[in-house]
């Protein structure tokens, strides 16, 4: 379990982001007549996310979201599910937050990201870092006929991670790129059609 993945052949060698090759790329990239604003700004300055009394109410790395920016979290979590769950033959499933070690052991995170998970001292239940963990974890330890794959599901969950926040830590000015993974967000996750066999609990 401690083995690494083998990487590609093909991976590029490097310490950060800048030693990333570009592989394609599509559609039309815009030309300003003016320097655009990145989304920090712009949502600041609209009202929409405030991030100094986010920093005062959690630290660094979270979002406290207002009015329209709020709605539009909302209204992407209804119609990703609805979406999945109409046309795509999802079942919806409000799975625990808090979940086993063995729960975390089955999709990976254990043992090797112990350090970016949240755990409840003295007990063994962790906060889930995404919905993959519960949903890949229903049918743990159990055969599952043939005829009654593939078993697909569907669930929006909070997102608990040190990950995300400890790699913003690495950059020179955080959010200024592309919004990374937070300390707590809502994470929408598709299970695989195919079952994945996950160790059972103890």
């Amino acid at each position: 379990m401690e083995l690494p993945n083998t990487p590609h052949s093909t991976a590029p060698i490097g310490n950060d982001a800048s030693a990333n090759v570009s592989v394609s790329s599509g559609g039309r990239t815009p030309e300003f007549h003016f320097e655009p604003r990145n989304h920090v700004d712009l949502a600041e300055n609209l009202g929409l996310i405030d991030f100094s009394r986010s920093a005062k109410l959690s630290g660094s790395g979270f979002w406290l979201h207002f009015g329209l920016s709020a709605r539009l979290q909302r209204a992407l979590s209804n119609w990703m599910l609805d979406l999945q769950t109409r046309e795509h033959g999802y079942t919806e499933v409000y799975p625990p937050a808090l979940v086993r070690g063995s729960a975390l052991v089955g999709t990976g995170q254990l043992p090797k990201f112990a350090d970016d998970q949240y755990r409840i001292e003295g007990e063994d239940l962790w906060l889930i870092p995404t919905a993959e963990v519960p949903l890949t974890n229903v049918y743990a330890d159990e055969i599952v006929a043939e005829e009654a794959l593939p078993l697909k599901f569907a669930a929006l969950t909070p997102l608990f991670s040190a990950r995300g926040r400890r790699r913003r830590d690495r950059n020179a000015r955080p959010f200024a790129g592309a919004p990374v993974r937070q300390g707590r967000a809502g994470k929408d996750y598709e299970s695989r059609d195919r079952l994945r066999r996950a160790r059972g609990n103890r």
